[in-house]
Parts: C-alpha cells; sequence; structure tokens
C-alpha cells in the first residue's frame, strides 16, 4: 500500500448523472434557492418547474397532422416559460444600469420566432399529412387493427 492511497472506512459521493433527470433537476432546483433574494434565480426555479410539468409530444414515423400540431403547441408553451426568463434578465439589468436598454428585445422574442417561424413549418407538415390522406381516400387509424371474418 502506498502514502497516496486512503487508509480507514471512507464513503465515495458521485455527481449525479445526467441521466438521472430527477436527481439534476433537484440540484438545479438546490442552486437557484441557493440566491433567494434573486428575482433572477427566482424566476428560473418556476420555470424548471414549468418545464418539467410540460408534456413532451413527439412524431412517429409515420405521423398524424396533430402530432405536428402537438409539436407547435409544445413549442409555444416552452417559449413562453423562456420568455419570462428573458424578460426578468432585462428587468435587472435595466435597473442596475445607467445605460438606456431598449426593454422590447426582452419581451416575447421566443414566442414570437416560434410562432412565426417554427409553428408555421409544423403547420405545413400537418397540412402535407391530411393532403396525403385525402388523395389516398381517408385514414382510419382502426382500420388496420380491425378483425376481418370470412364471408359465410
Amino acid at each position: 500500500m502506498s502514502d497516496n492511497e486512503p487508509h480507514g472506512d471512507f464513503t465515495v459521493i458521485t455527481e449525479p448523472t445526467r441521466n438521472d433527470h430527477t436527481q439534476t433537476l433537484i440540484e438545479t432546483l438546490k442552486r437557484a434557492s441557493g440566491a433567494r433574494y434573486s428575482a433572477i434565480a427566482t424566476v428560473h426555479k418556476e420555470c424548471v418547474i414549468a418545464l418539467s410539468r410540460l408534456y413532451v409530444p413527439h412524431i412517429s414515423p409515420s405521423p398524424s397532422p396533430d402530432q405536428f400540431r402537438d409539436m407547435a403547441d409544445f413549442l409555444v408553451h416552452w417559449a413562453r416559460v423562456a420568455d419570462r426568463v428573458l424578460k426578468i434578465v432585462g428587468d435587472e439589468a435595466r435597473a442596475n444600469t445607467t445605460e438606456n436598454i431598449n426593454l422590447g428585445y426582452f419581451q416575447g422574442q421566443f414566442q414570437a420566432t416560434v410562432e412565426g417561424y417554427s409553428s408555421f413549418e409544423l403547420e405545413r407538415c400537418a397540412a402535407n399529412v391530411e393532403a396525403e390522406w385525402e388523395e389516398f381516400g381517408g385514414y382510419d387509424p382502426d382500420y388496420q387493427y380491425e378483425d376481418r371474418r370470412a364471408a359465410e
């Protein structure tokens, strides 16, 4: 045994891994609550909680139009949460500087971008899927699972 190795009983403590989402959220909230008098930390904490509760939709390999629309709704909700952080950062910067800060640059930027571009593209995808369904005689999601009986 060399002099560099620890002697006696000891406990190994590891940092939470990125795969442990609950532990990562707890650690983030602890850091945010450590600065409880900071408006930015308070809003950050609220936003982390709001994002953790937000339903995350998916788009399957054979998507329905609603899956694209659900994703657009998800992005709008996410952008509203992000805009809360952006606004409080602008407010704090303006309150603590003598510079003339344009608060318009700190209000609604994420939501405007999502609604202006991303939602438009997702709606185009949904409309395209609907057009394909119309072209092929509609779509009945239960049709492929329907029990077929032999003619009697």
